[in-house]
């Protein structure tokens, strides 16, 4: 059996427990000045499309659902003092929206970029992380299997039955998410990073981190070791 023809399967099995520059494993991190700087060498002088550039550069633009704002609001920070940034940039995308064509794509992402910088706060000059599409899963999938001496057969019937089949399976599915850095490799998830790849969930930050520190709790007292049940009994509660 192929591998490739192993990856559909796989990617829809993760996606039940989990849907800059710089990299640690399979991580990107970018910030917005990189992407603005990467998008002048692509568009060969189209400013009107470069919001929208910047924005797919950073994973945070859909052209049929629109920004993904989990991630690009990463990428400012309001004063900490400020408690109306997100009804006022709310509202400049109201006001400003109503005006424009819905398939006018580049204006859409240029007036969602003026609203987070009018709006939200200041620009954050740091790298911020990218959220992992599907070819970079694929291929982390795929990486860890070498490393881990899972064949194609296993790889199959563990992905049917959610890597949760054996520890063998569970570890598969801890080096896929250490390499995605979601988790450490002592078993530690790291929370920021799990809100942006998940995508909320239509859960507040705050609730999100609050109940998967609950089941982090939790998990703990159970006594899993990191080759166990822990990652997937957590994703699967969480994300």
């Amino acid at each position: 059996m192929n591998y490739q023809y192993l990856t559909t399967g796989l990617l829809w099995a993760l996606s039940l427990v989990f849907p800059g520059e710089s990299t640690r494993g399979n991580i990107v991190e970018k910030s917005l000045q990189r992407a603005t700087f990467e998008c002048n060498q692509y568009l060969n002088a189209r400013p009107q499309c470069q919001a929208r550039c910047e924005a797919l550069v950073l994973r945070s633009w859909n052209d049929s659902s629109g920004l993904q704002y989990i991630s690009f609001s990463r990428h400012f920070r309001p004063d900490r003092n400020d408690v109306t940034y997100l009804n006022r940039t709310l509202q400049c995308l109201d006001d400003r929206m109503a005006k424009v064509p819905c398939q006018a794509v580049c204006a859409k992402a240029s007036i969602y970029k003026q609203c987070y910088l009018e709006q939200w706060g200041n620009l954050v000059r740091t790298p911020q992380l990218v959220p992992m599409p599907k070819l970079i899963l694929t291929n982390t999938i795929l990486q860890c299997a070498q490393m881990l001496q899972v064949n194609p057969q296993e790889m199959d019937y563990f992905a049917r039955n959610k890597f949760d089949v054996s520890d063998r399976s569970r570890c598969l599915l801890r080096c896929i998410t250490v390499r995605q850095g979601l988790f450490s490799a002592a078993g530690e998830p790291n929370l920021e990073r799990l809100y942006v790849q998940c995508g909320g969930y239509k859960v507040d930050e705050a609730s999100f981190k609050h109940n998967a520190r609950a089941c982090v709790d939790r998990i703990r007292i159970q006594g899993y070791d990191s080759c166990i049940s822990a990652i997937g009994d957590f994703l699967h509660e969480v994300c």
